[in-house]
């Protein structure tokens, strides 16, 4: 469990919350004017099969330890480039 939540369903639950986020961003942008239409296009295509495929992998392919294993490596290297980048 992590915070008392299965890692599958985090992993399922993540996009939704990427997605409040990421639209937050993208109508700050446009409203400054900063929209690149072919970056949208290429980015929005490789996030939705990469989303799609690691979803699928994660779920069919990965015990719930190895899902821990990786959140744990992916926190820890956040925490490392945080505390170089604020240091």
């Amino acid at each position: 469990m992590i915070l008392g939540f299965h890692p599958k369903k985090v992993i399922a639950l993540t996009p939704l919350i990427v997605l409040f986020s990421s639209f937050t961003g993208f109508v700050t942008y446009a409203l400054m004017g900063y929209i690149n239409l072919d970056l949208i296009i290429f980015g929005g295509i490789a996030s939705f099969v990469g989303g799609y495929l690691g979803t699928k992998v994660a779920h069919l392919k990965l015990n719930v330890m190895v899902i821990k294993r990786i959140i744990a490596v992916f926190v820890l290297i956040l925490v490392v480039k945080m505390i170089i980048q604020f240091h």
